[in-house]
């Protein structure tokens, strides 16, 4: 539950007052398959990309969301639902989920900063329907993924395919001219579980990390997240993740180390700017300057 105002940042607190205003309103949409344009660079990958499978002649499209789909206005098609969330901290983007999963009936609660067998604990003690992860950095206990009447829901800042902790920076030093938001099923290797739900959208603005997260990406969490409750409620199950499919265009990403984030001043103007807009807030991006003194 949300325990204190200041937990709230500015983009949560006025999609409460949004939110109030519509609270029996739900916006579950789906499209059908829309494949990916754009594969980011692998130039910065020193990883081999798993191939599952090597044997597949045919694909069924994955489950896609439409990004660019209005608000249809129409309720939730199951019953609400108790979920937990489990996340390293209650920010922005889980507040916003927050607020839509109520707004439709259901129950969350919130564990933040949970670890290890902590996390098998608070859940056995909600007895959930189902747990979300929004923001949540660390590995899932086994224990809870391997139940197959609760799924686990990791929402991934990357498209499908994408894995490593630093997703969103890549992409943007990179120049992706695309980037989305893949909900998976939680597994023993992070980043690589089954995909309940998958939305793309444009990178076509001079956006930062933190500007990034904190507008398409947490709408496209939010269109992934009600479209992976919907699947779950209905019996569809997840696509099995396959690096052989064509639509799997991410791969396996190391964390951005502090020699990634050195400023070349040598580099062309929009190679600095797109260093400087990845590194943003957070850990930032490192650049000397030499002062020259006269007199």
């Amino acid at each position: 539950m949300i325990r204190s105002p200041t937990m709230i940042n500015l983009v949560a607190w006025r999609s409460m007052l949004h939110l109030q205003t519509r609270a029996t309103r739900a916006a579950v949409t789906s499209s059908p398959h829309v494949p990916f344009s754009q594969k980011p660079s692998q130039k910065a990958s020193q990883h081999p990309v798993r191939r599952l499978s090597q044997q597949a002649s045919e694909f069924s499209p994955l489950p896609w969301v439409d990004f660019a789909a209005p608000d249809t206005g129409t309720k939730t098609t199951g019953k609400p639902r108790k979920i937990t969330f489990l996340c390293n901290s209650f920010n922005g983007l889980s507040q916003r989920l927050y607020l839509e999963l109520v707004s439709r009936g259901h129950h969350v609660m919130v564990h933040d900063n949970p670890r290890g067998e902590k996390m098998t604990q608070v859940v056995e003690v909600d007895q959930p329907d189902i747990v979300v992860c929004p923001f949540l950095t660390r590995r899932v206990p086994a224990s809870l993924y391997n139940n197959p009447a609760r799924p686990v829901l990791i929402v991934h800042p990357g498209i499908p395919g994408d894995e490593g902790p630093s997703s969103i920076d890549w992409a943007l030093k990179e120049g992706a001219t695309e980037w989305g938001v893949t909900v998976l099923q939680a597994a023993e290797t992070m980043d690589a579980g089954d995909i309940w739900a998958t939305c793309k959208f444009p990178v076509n603005r001079q956006e930062t990390k933190s500007s990034l997260y904190g507008k398409e990406v947490t709408q496209a969490a939010v269109l992934t997240v009600l479209k992976a409750i919907d699947a779950w409620e209905q019996d569809v199950p997840p696509t099995p993740l396959d690096y052989s499919h064509p639509e799997v265009k991410g791969e396996l990403k190391r964390k951005l180390t502090v020699e990634d984030r050195q400023v070349d001043w040598a580099q062309p103007a929009e190679d600095v700017a797109r260093a400087v807009r990845a590194c943003d807030s957070q850990p930032g991006a490192l650049g000397g300057l030499r002062v020259v003194v006269q007199g």
